[in-house]
């Protein structure tokens, strides 16, 4: 049901449905933003679309969905953050927290690699205050890369998407981690150089 769903919405709206897409996963539809990013790339493969145009409809469409949990965030402030931590894995919110506390900007950029803390940052960014301007900043950066580097993969590899994409998410999850705790172990020890020089 879900692909077929796809297909009649391009059928019907076209480069509009690539925005569309990103809208419909953000409120439930039952595939992941990787498969929506990649199926839009490999679109362009398919039908006559301009990848250019075809890219930027996927872009704005993520973008705009960001920008949209971090302004609920904003205006409903801790019930929202409430309501997140009933509502999802633990460790999923608990680890966007943490990421978020500590690392702000580097937090949210990297967030947006990981499933599910991707789809919590924006509301806790906003419910945590973060400034309007960092948010964004990161955010257009961040979502820039993670969109190209899916939508890409469906230009590239048009039948085997799908499979694609699950070593892929693997493979970036684990540079993350590993990208993390290097940080983290700079931070702790110029932590113990600063508290050894006093």
């Amino acid at each position: 049901m879900g692909e077929s769903f796809l297909w009649e919405l391009v059928g019907e709206y076209g480069y509009l449905s690539m925005f569309l897409i990103s809208w419909f996963i953000f409120f439930g539809f039952p595939i992941p933003n990787e498969v929506g990013a990649a199926f839009t790339g490999m679109l362009t493969t398919v039908y006559d679309f301009k990848p250019v145009y075809a890219f930027l409809s996927l872009y704005a469409g993520v973008l705009s969905c960001s920008i949209f949990g971090y302004m609920v965030g904003r205006l409903l402030g801790t019930r929202v953050v409430d309501r997140i931590q009933q509502r999802t894995s633990e460790r999923y919110f608990y680890r966007a927290k943490i990421w978020l506390q500590k690392r702000y900007g580097l937090g949210i950029g990297l967030s947006y690699f990981v499933p599910g803390v991707r789809f919590l940052m924006p509301y806790l960014a906003g419910a945590m205050n973060v400034s309007f301007i960092q948010f964004f900043m990161v955010t257009t950066v961040a979502l820039f890369l993670w969109s190209n580097i899916y939508f890409q993969v469906g230009r590239v590899f048009p039948t085997a998407f799908n499979e694609i994409i699950d070593y892929l998410v693997w493979t970036i999850c684990i540079v993350g981690i590993i990208v993390i705790l290097f940080i983290r172990r700079k931070t702790i020890q110029k932590g113990k150089k600063t508290f050894v020089s006093k």
